[in-house]
């Protein structure tokens, strides 16, 4: 029997602080978590699928090129017919 507030004493079970409510209650009316909480049962929650996907494939690495020098252009290289 769970009163508010109030623990009573049962034999082979001790009180612990849920760590979802802060409340103080019996640790027979908690689970452990797959994040390691112990929380009440009715608070507790699965784990979700995409926790546990396998890895993906590695993407292919992009070719790096280095980068070209900086051409500069003089007066008259170029002129209106090279437009």
């Amino acid at each position: 029997m769970f009163i508010m507030g109030r623990t009573t004493y049962t034999p082979g079970d001790y009180n612990v602080i849920c760590d979802r409510t802060g409340r103080k209650v019996k640790r027979s009316r908690c689970v452990k978590q797959w994040d390691g909480h112990i929380v009440l049962r009715e608070h507790a929650e699965e784990r979700h699928p995409q926790d546990s996907l396998p890895p993906g494939r590695a993407s292919k690495p992009v070719e790096a090129r280095s980068e070209a020098s900086d051409k500069f252009l003089s007066a008259g290289d170029v002129t209106v017919d090279d437009l």
